[in-house]
């Protein structure tokens, strides 16, 4: 599993919505990589807006994946046009699961049945992990404890086999209407401040 961290520098006010979303996700399909995330736009100058948010300036947008064509998939990722404005640069490198983390959600997320909630997510990532992993169902094992920080920011400590907690850290996490690319320590700082202008989210 590798993290790409693409830089953008954005000279002009840039709305990041679900269509931006859309583009982004299906640009990284169109490259056949199936099993993937990324990030929010990580930036100091955030602003809210009706049907997203707001970025200008310096912007980081982190992307998680598994490929052997590493060269490849890295020059697909330097074309990324967001509202015509394409990466300054990227970088890449080896990623270690965490067992910790955080996702940034809608706030109705908090109001989900626990008991529930975990046994969805047991049965949604051990159906993918055995298919990407060729695993022994046997092994597989996950129980994810939340705990709300803010109002849209949630703290995810996981629980389970090795196989199903890498799976998390790639593809984030994805259940029903909710998607979040799965944070690490490092971006809670800058985390806090998104989250305030986020009006909705997306994804």
């Amino acid at each position: 599993m590798i993290e790409v961290s693409v830089y953008w520098k954005f000279a002009e006010p840039t709305l990041i919505d679900e269509n931006t979303v859309y583009e982004i996700e299906d640009s990284l399909r169109r490259k056949n990589l199936k099993l993937f995330s990324f990030s929010d736009f990580i930036a100091k100058r955030v602003y809210s807006s009706a049907f997203g948010y707001t970025v200008i300036g310096d912007a980081l947008l982190k992307i998680r994946l598994r490929t052997e064509n590493v060269g490849s998939v890295l020059r697909g990722i330097l074309k990324l046009s967001v509202h015509g404005s394409m990466p300054v640069f990227a970088d890449v490198s080896n990623l270690k699961p965490s067992n910790a983390g955080y996702l940034v959600l809608e706030s109705s997320f908090g109001n989900l049945d626990a008991e529930r909630l975990v046994r969805e997510c047991y049965e949604s990532y051990s159906k993918i992990c055995l298919e990407v992993f060729d695993e022994d169902p046997q092994s597989l094992n996950l129980v994810p404890v939340f705990t709300k920080v803010t109002e849209n920011l949630f703290r995810v400590d996981l629980f389970g086999s090795d196989r199903m907690i890498e799976l998390w850290n790639l593809i984030g996490f994805r259940l029903h209407d909710y998607r979040s690319f799965f944070y690490h320590q490092e971006d809670v700082p800058i985390l806090n401040g998104i989250c305030k202008k986020l009006r909705r989210k997306y994804r």
